[in-house]
């Protein structure tokens, strides 16, 4: 056993003084702390005291439960913006062009109106020298729900992908 502390005695005592030194900077640090907490506490008991303090923090706090109601309402309103949002038209496109061969200056077009979930119509135009036609077609979840011409597919093609 001798042996053991003449060996490893002054490696277990110098340990050991590092613990004790390092006990003492952190016990250091902690009372340090503590102190300015007790200080503040002290200060925060001080003012408590005084009934101007007392009338301000209660005012602060009905000022805070107001924004946070306030706050929350409008989140409300937000949300119900955003719901009325998904059903307006959002970027409506149009294209002009020629239908006929006969007929110059692109004055049939093609306009898709869809809403933010891909609900709307298709709106076309069709202009020749002796008539014109009008088409309305319906878009449900971006989907056509009838067969549509060359126009009309660039047209819903380009809603989709924002304008």
């Amino acid at each position: 056993m001798a042996e053991f502390w003449l060996a490893y005695g002054p490696y277990l005592c110098g340990a050991l003084g590092f613990l004790a030194l390092l006990s003492f900077f952190i016990s250091f640090f902690c009372i340090r702390r503590l102190q300015r907490l007790l200080n503040l506490q002290r200060q925060l008991a001080r003012q408590l005291e005084d009934p101007e303090f007392v009338f301000r923090l209660a005012a602060l706090n009905e000022d805070y439960q107001e924004t946070k109601k306030l706050l929350l309402e409008l989140q409300k309103r937000q949300e119900e913006q955003e719901e009325k949002l998904r059903k307006c038209v959002r970027t409506p496109v149009l294209k002009r062009y020629n239908a006929f061969a006969d007929v110059g200056g692109e004055l049939s077009f093609s306009a898709v109106f869809l809403d933010g979930e891909g609900d709307g119509f298709i709106l076309t135009g069709l202009y020749g020298r002796r008539e014109a036609r009008m088409y309305a077609k319906e878009v449900r979840r971006g989907a056509p729900q009838a067969r549509l011409a060359k126009e009309e597919e660039e047209v819903l093609a380009a809603a989709k992908q924002g304008g």
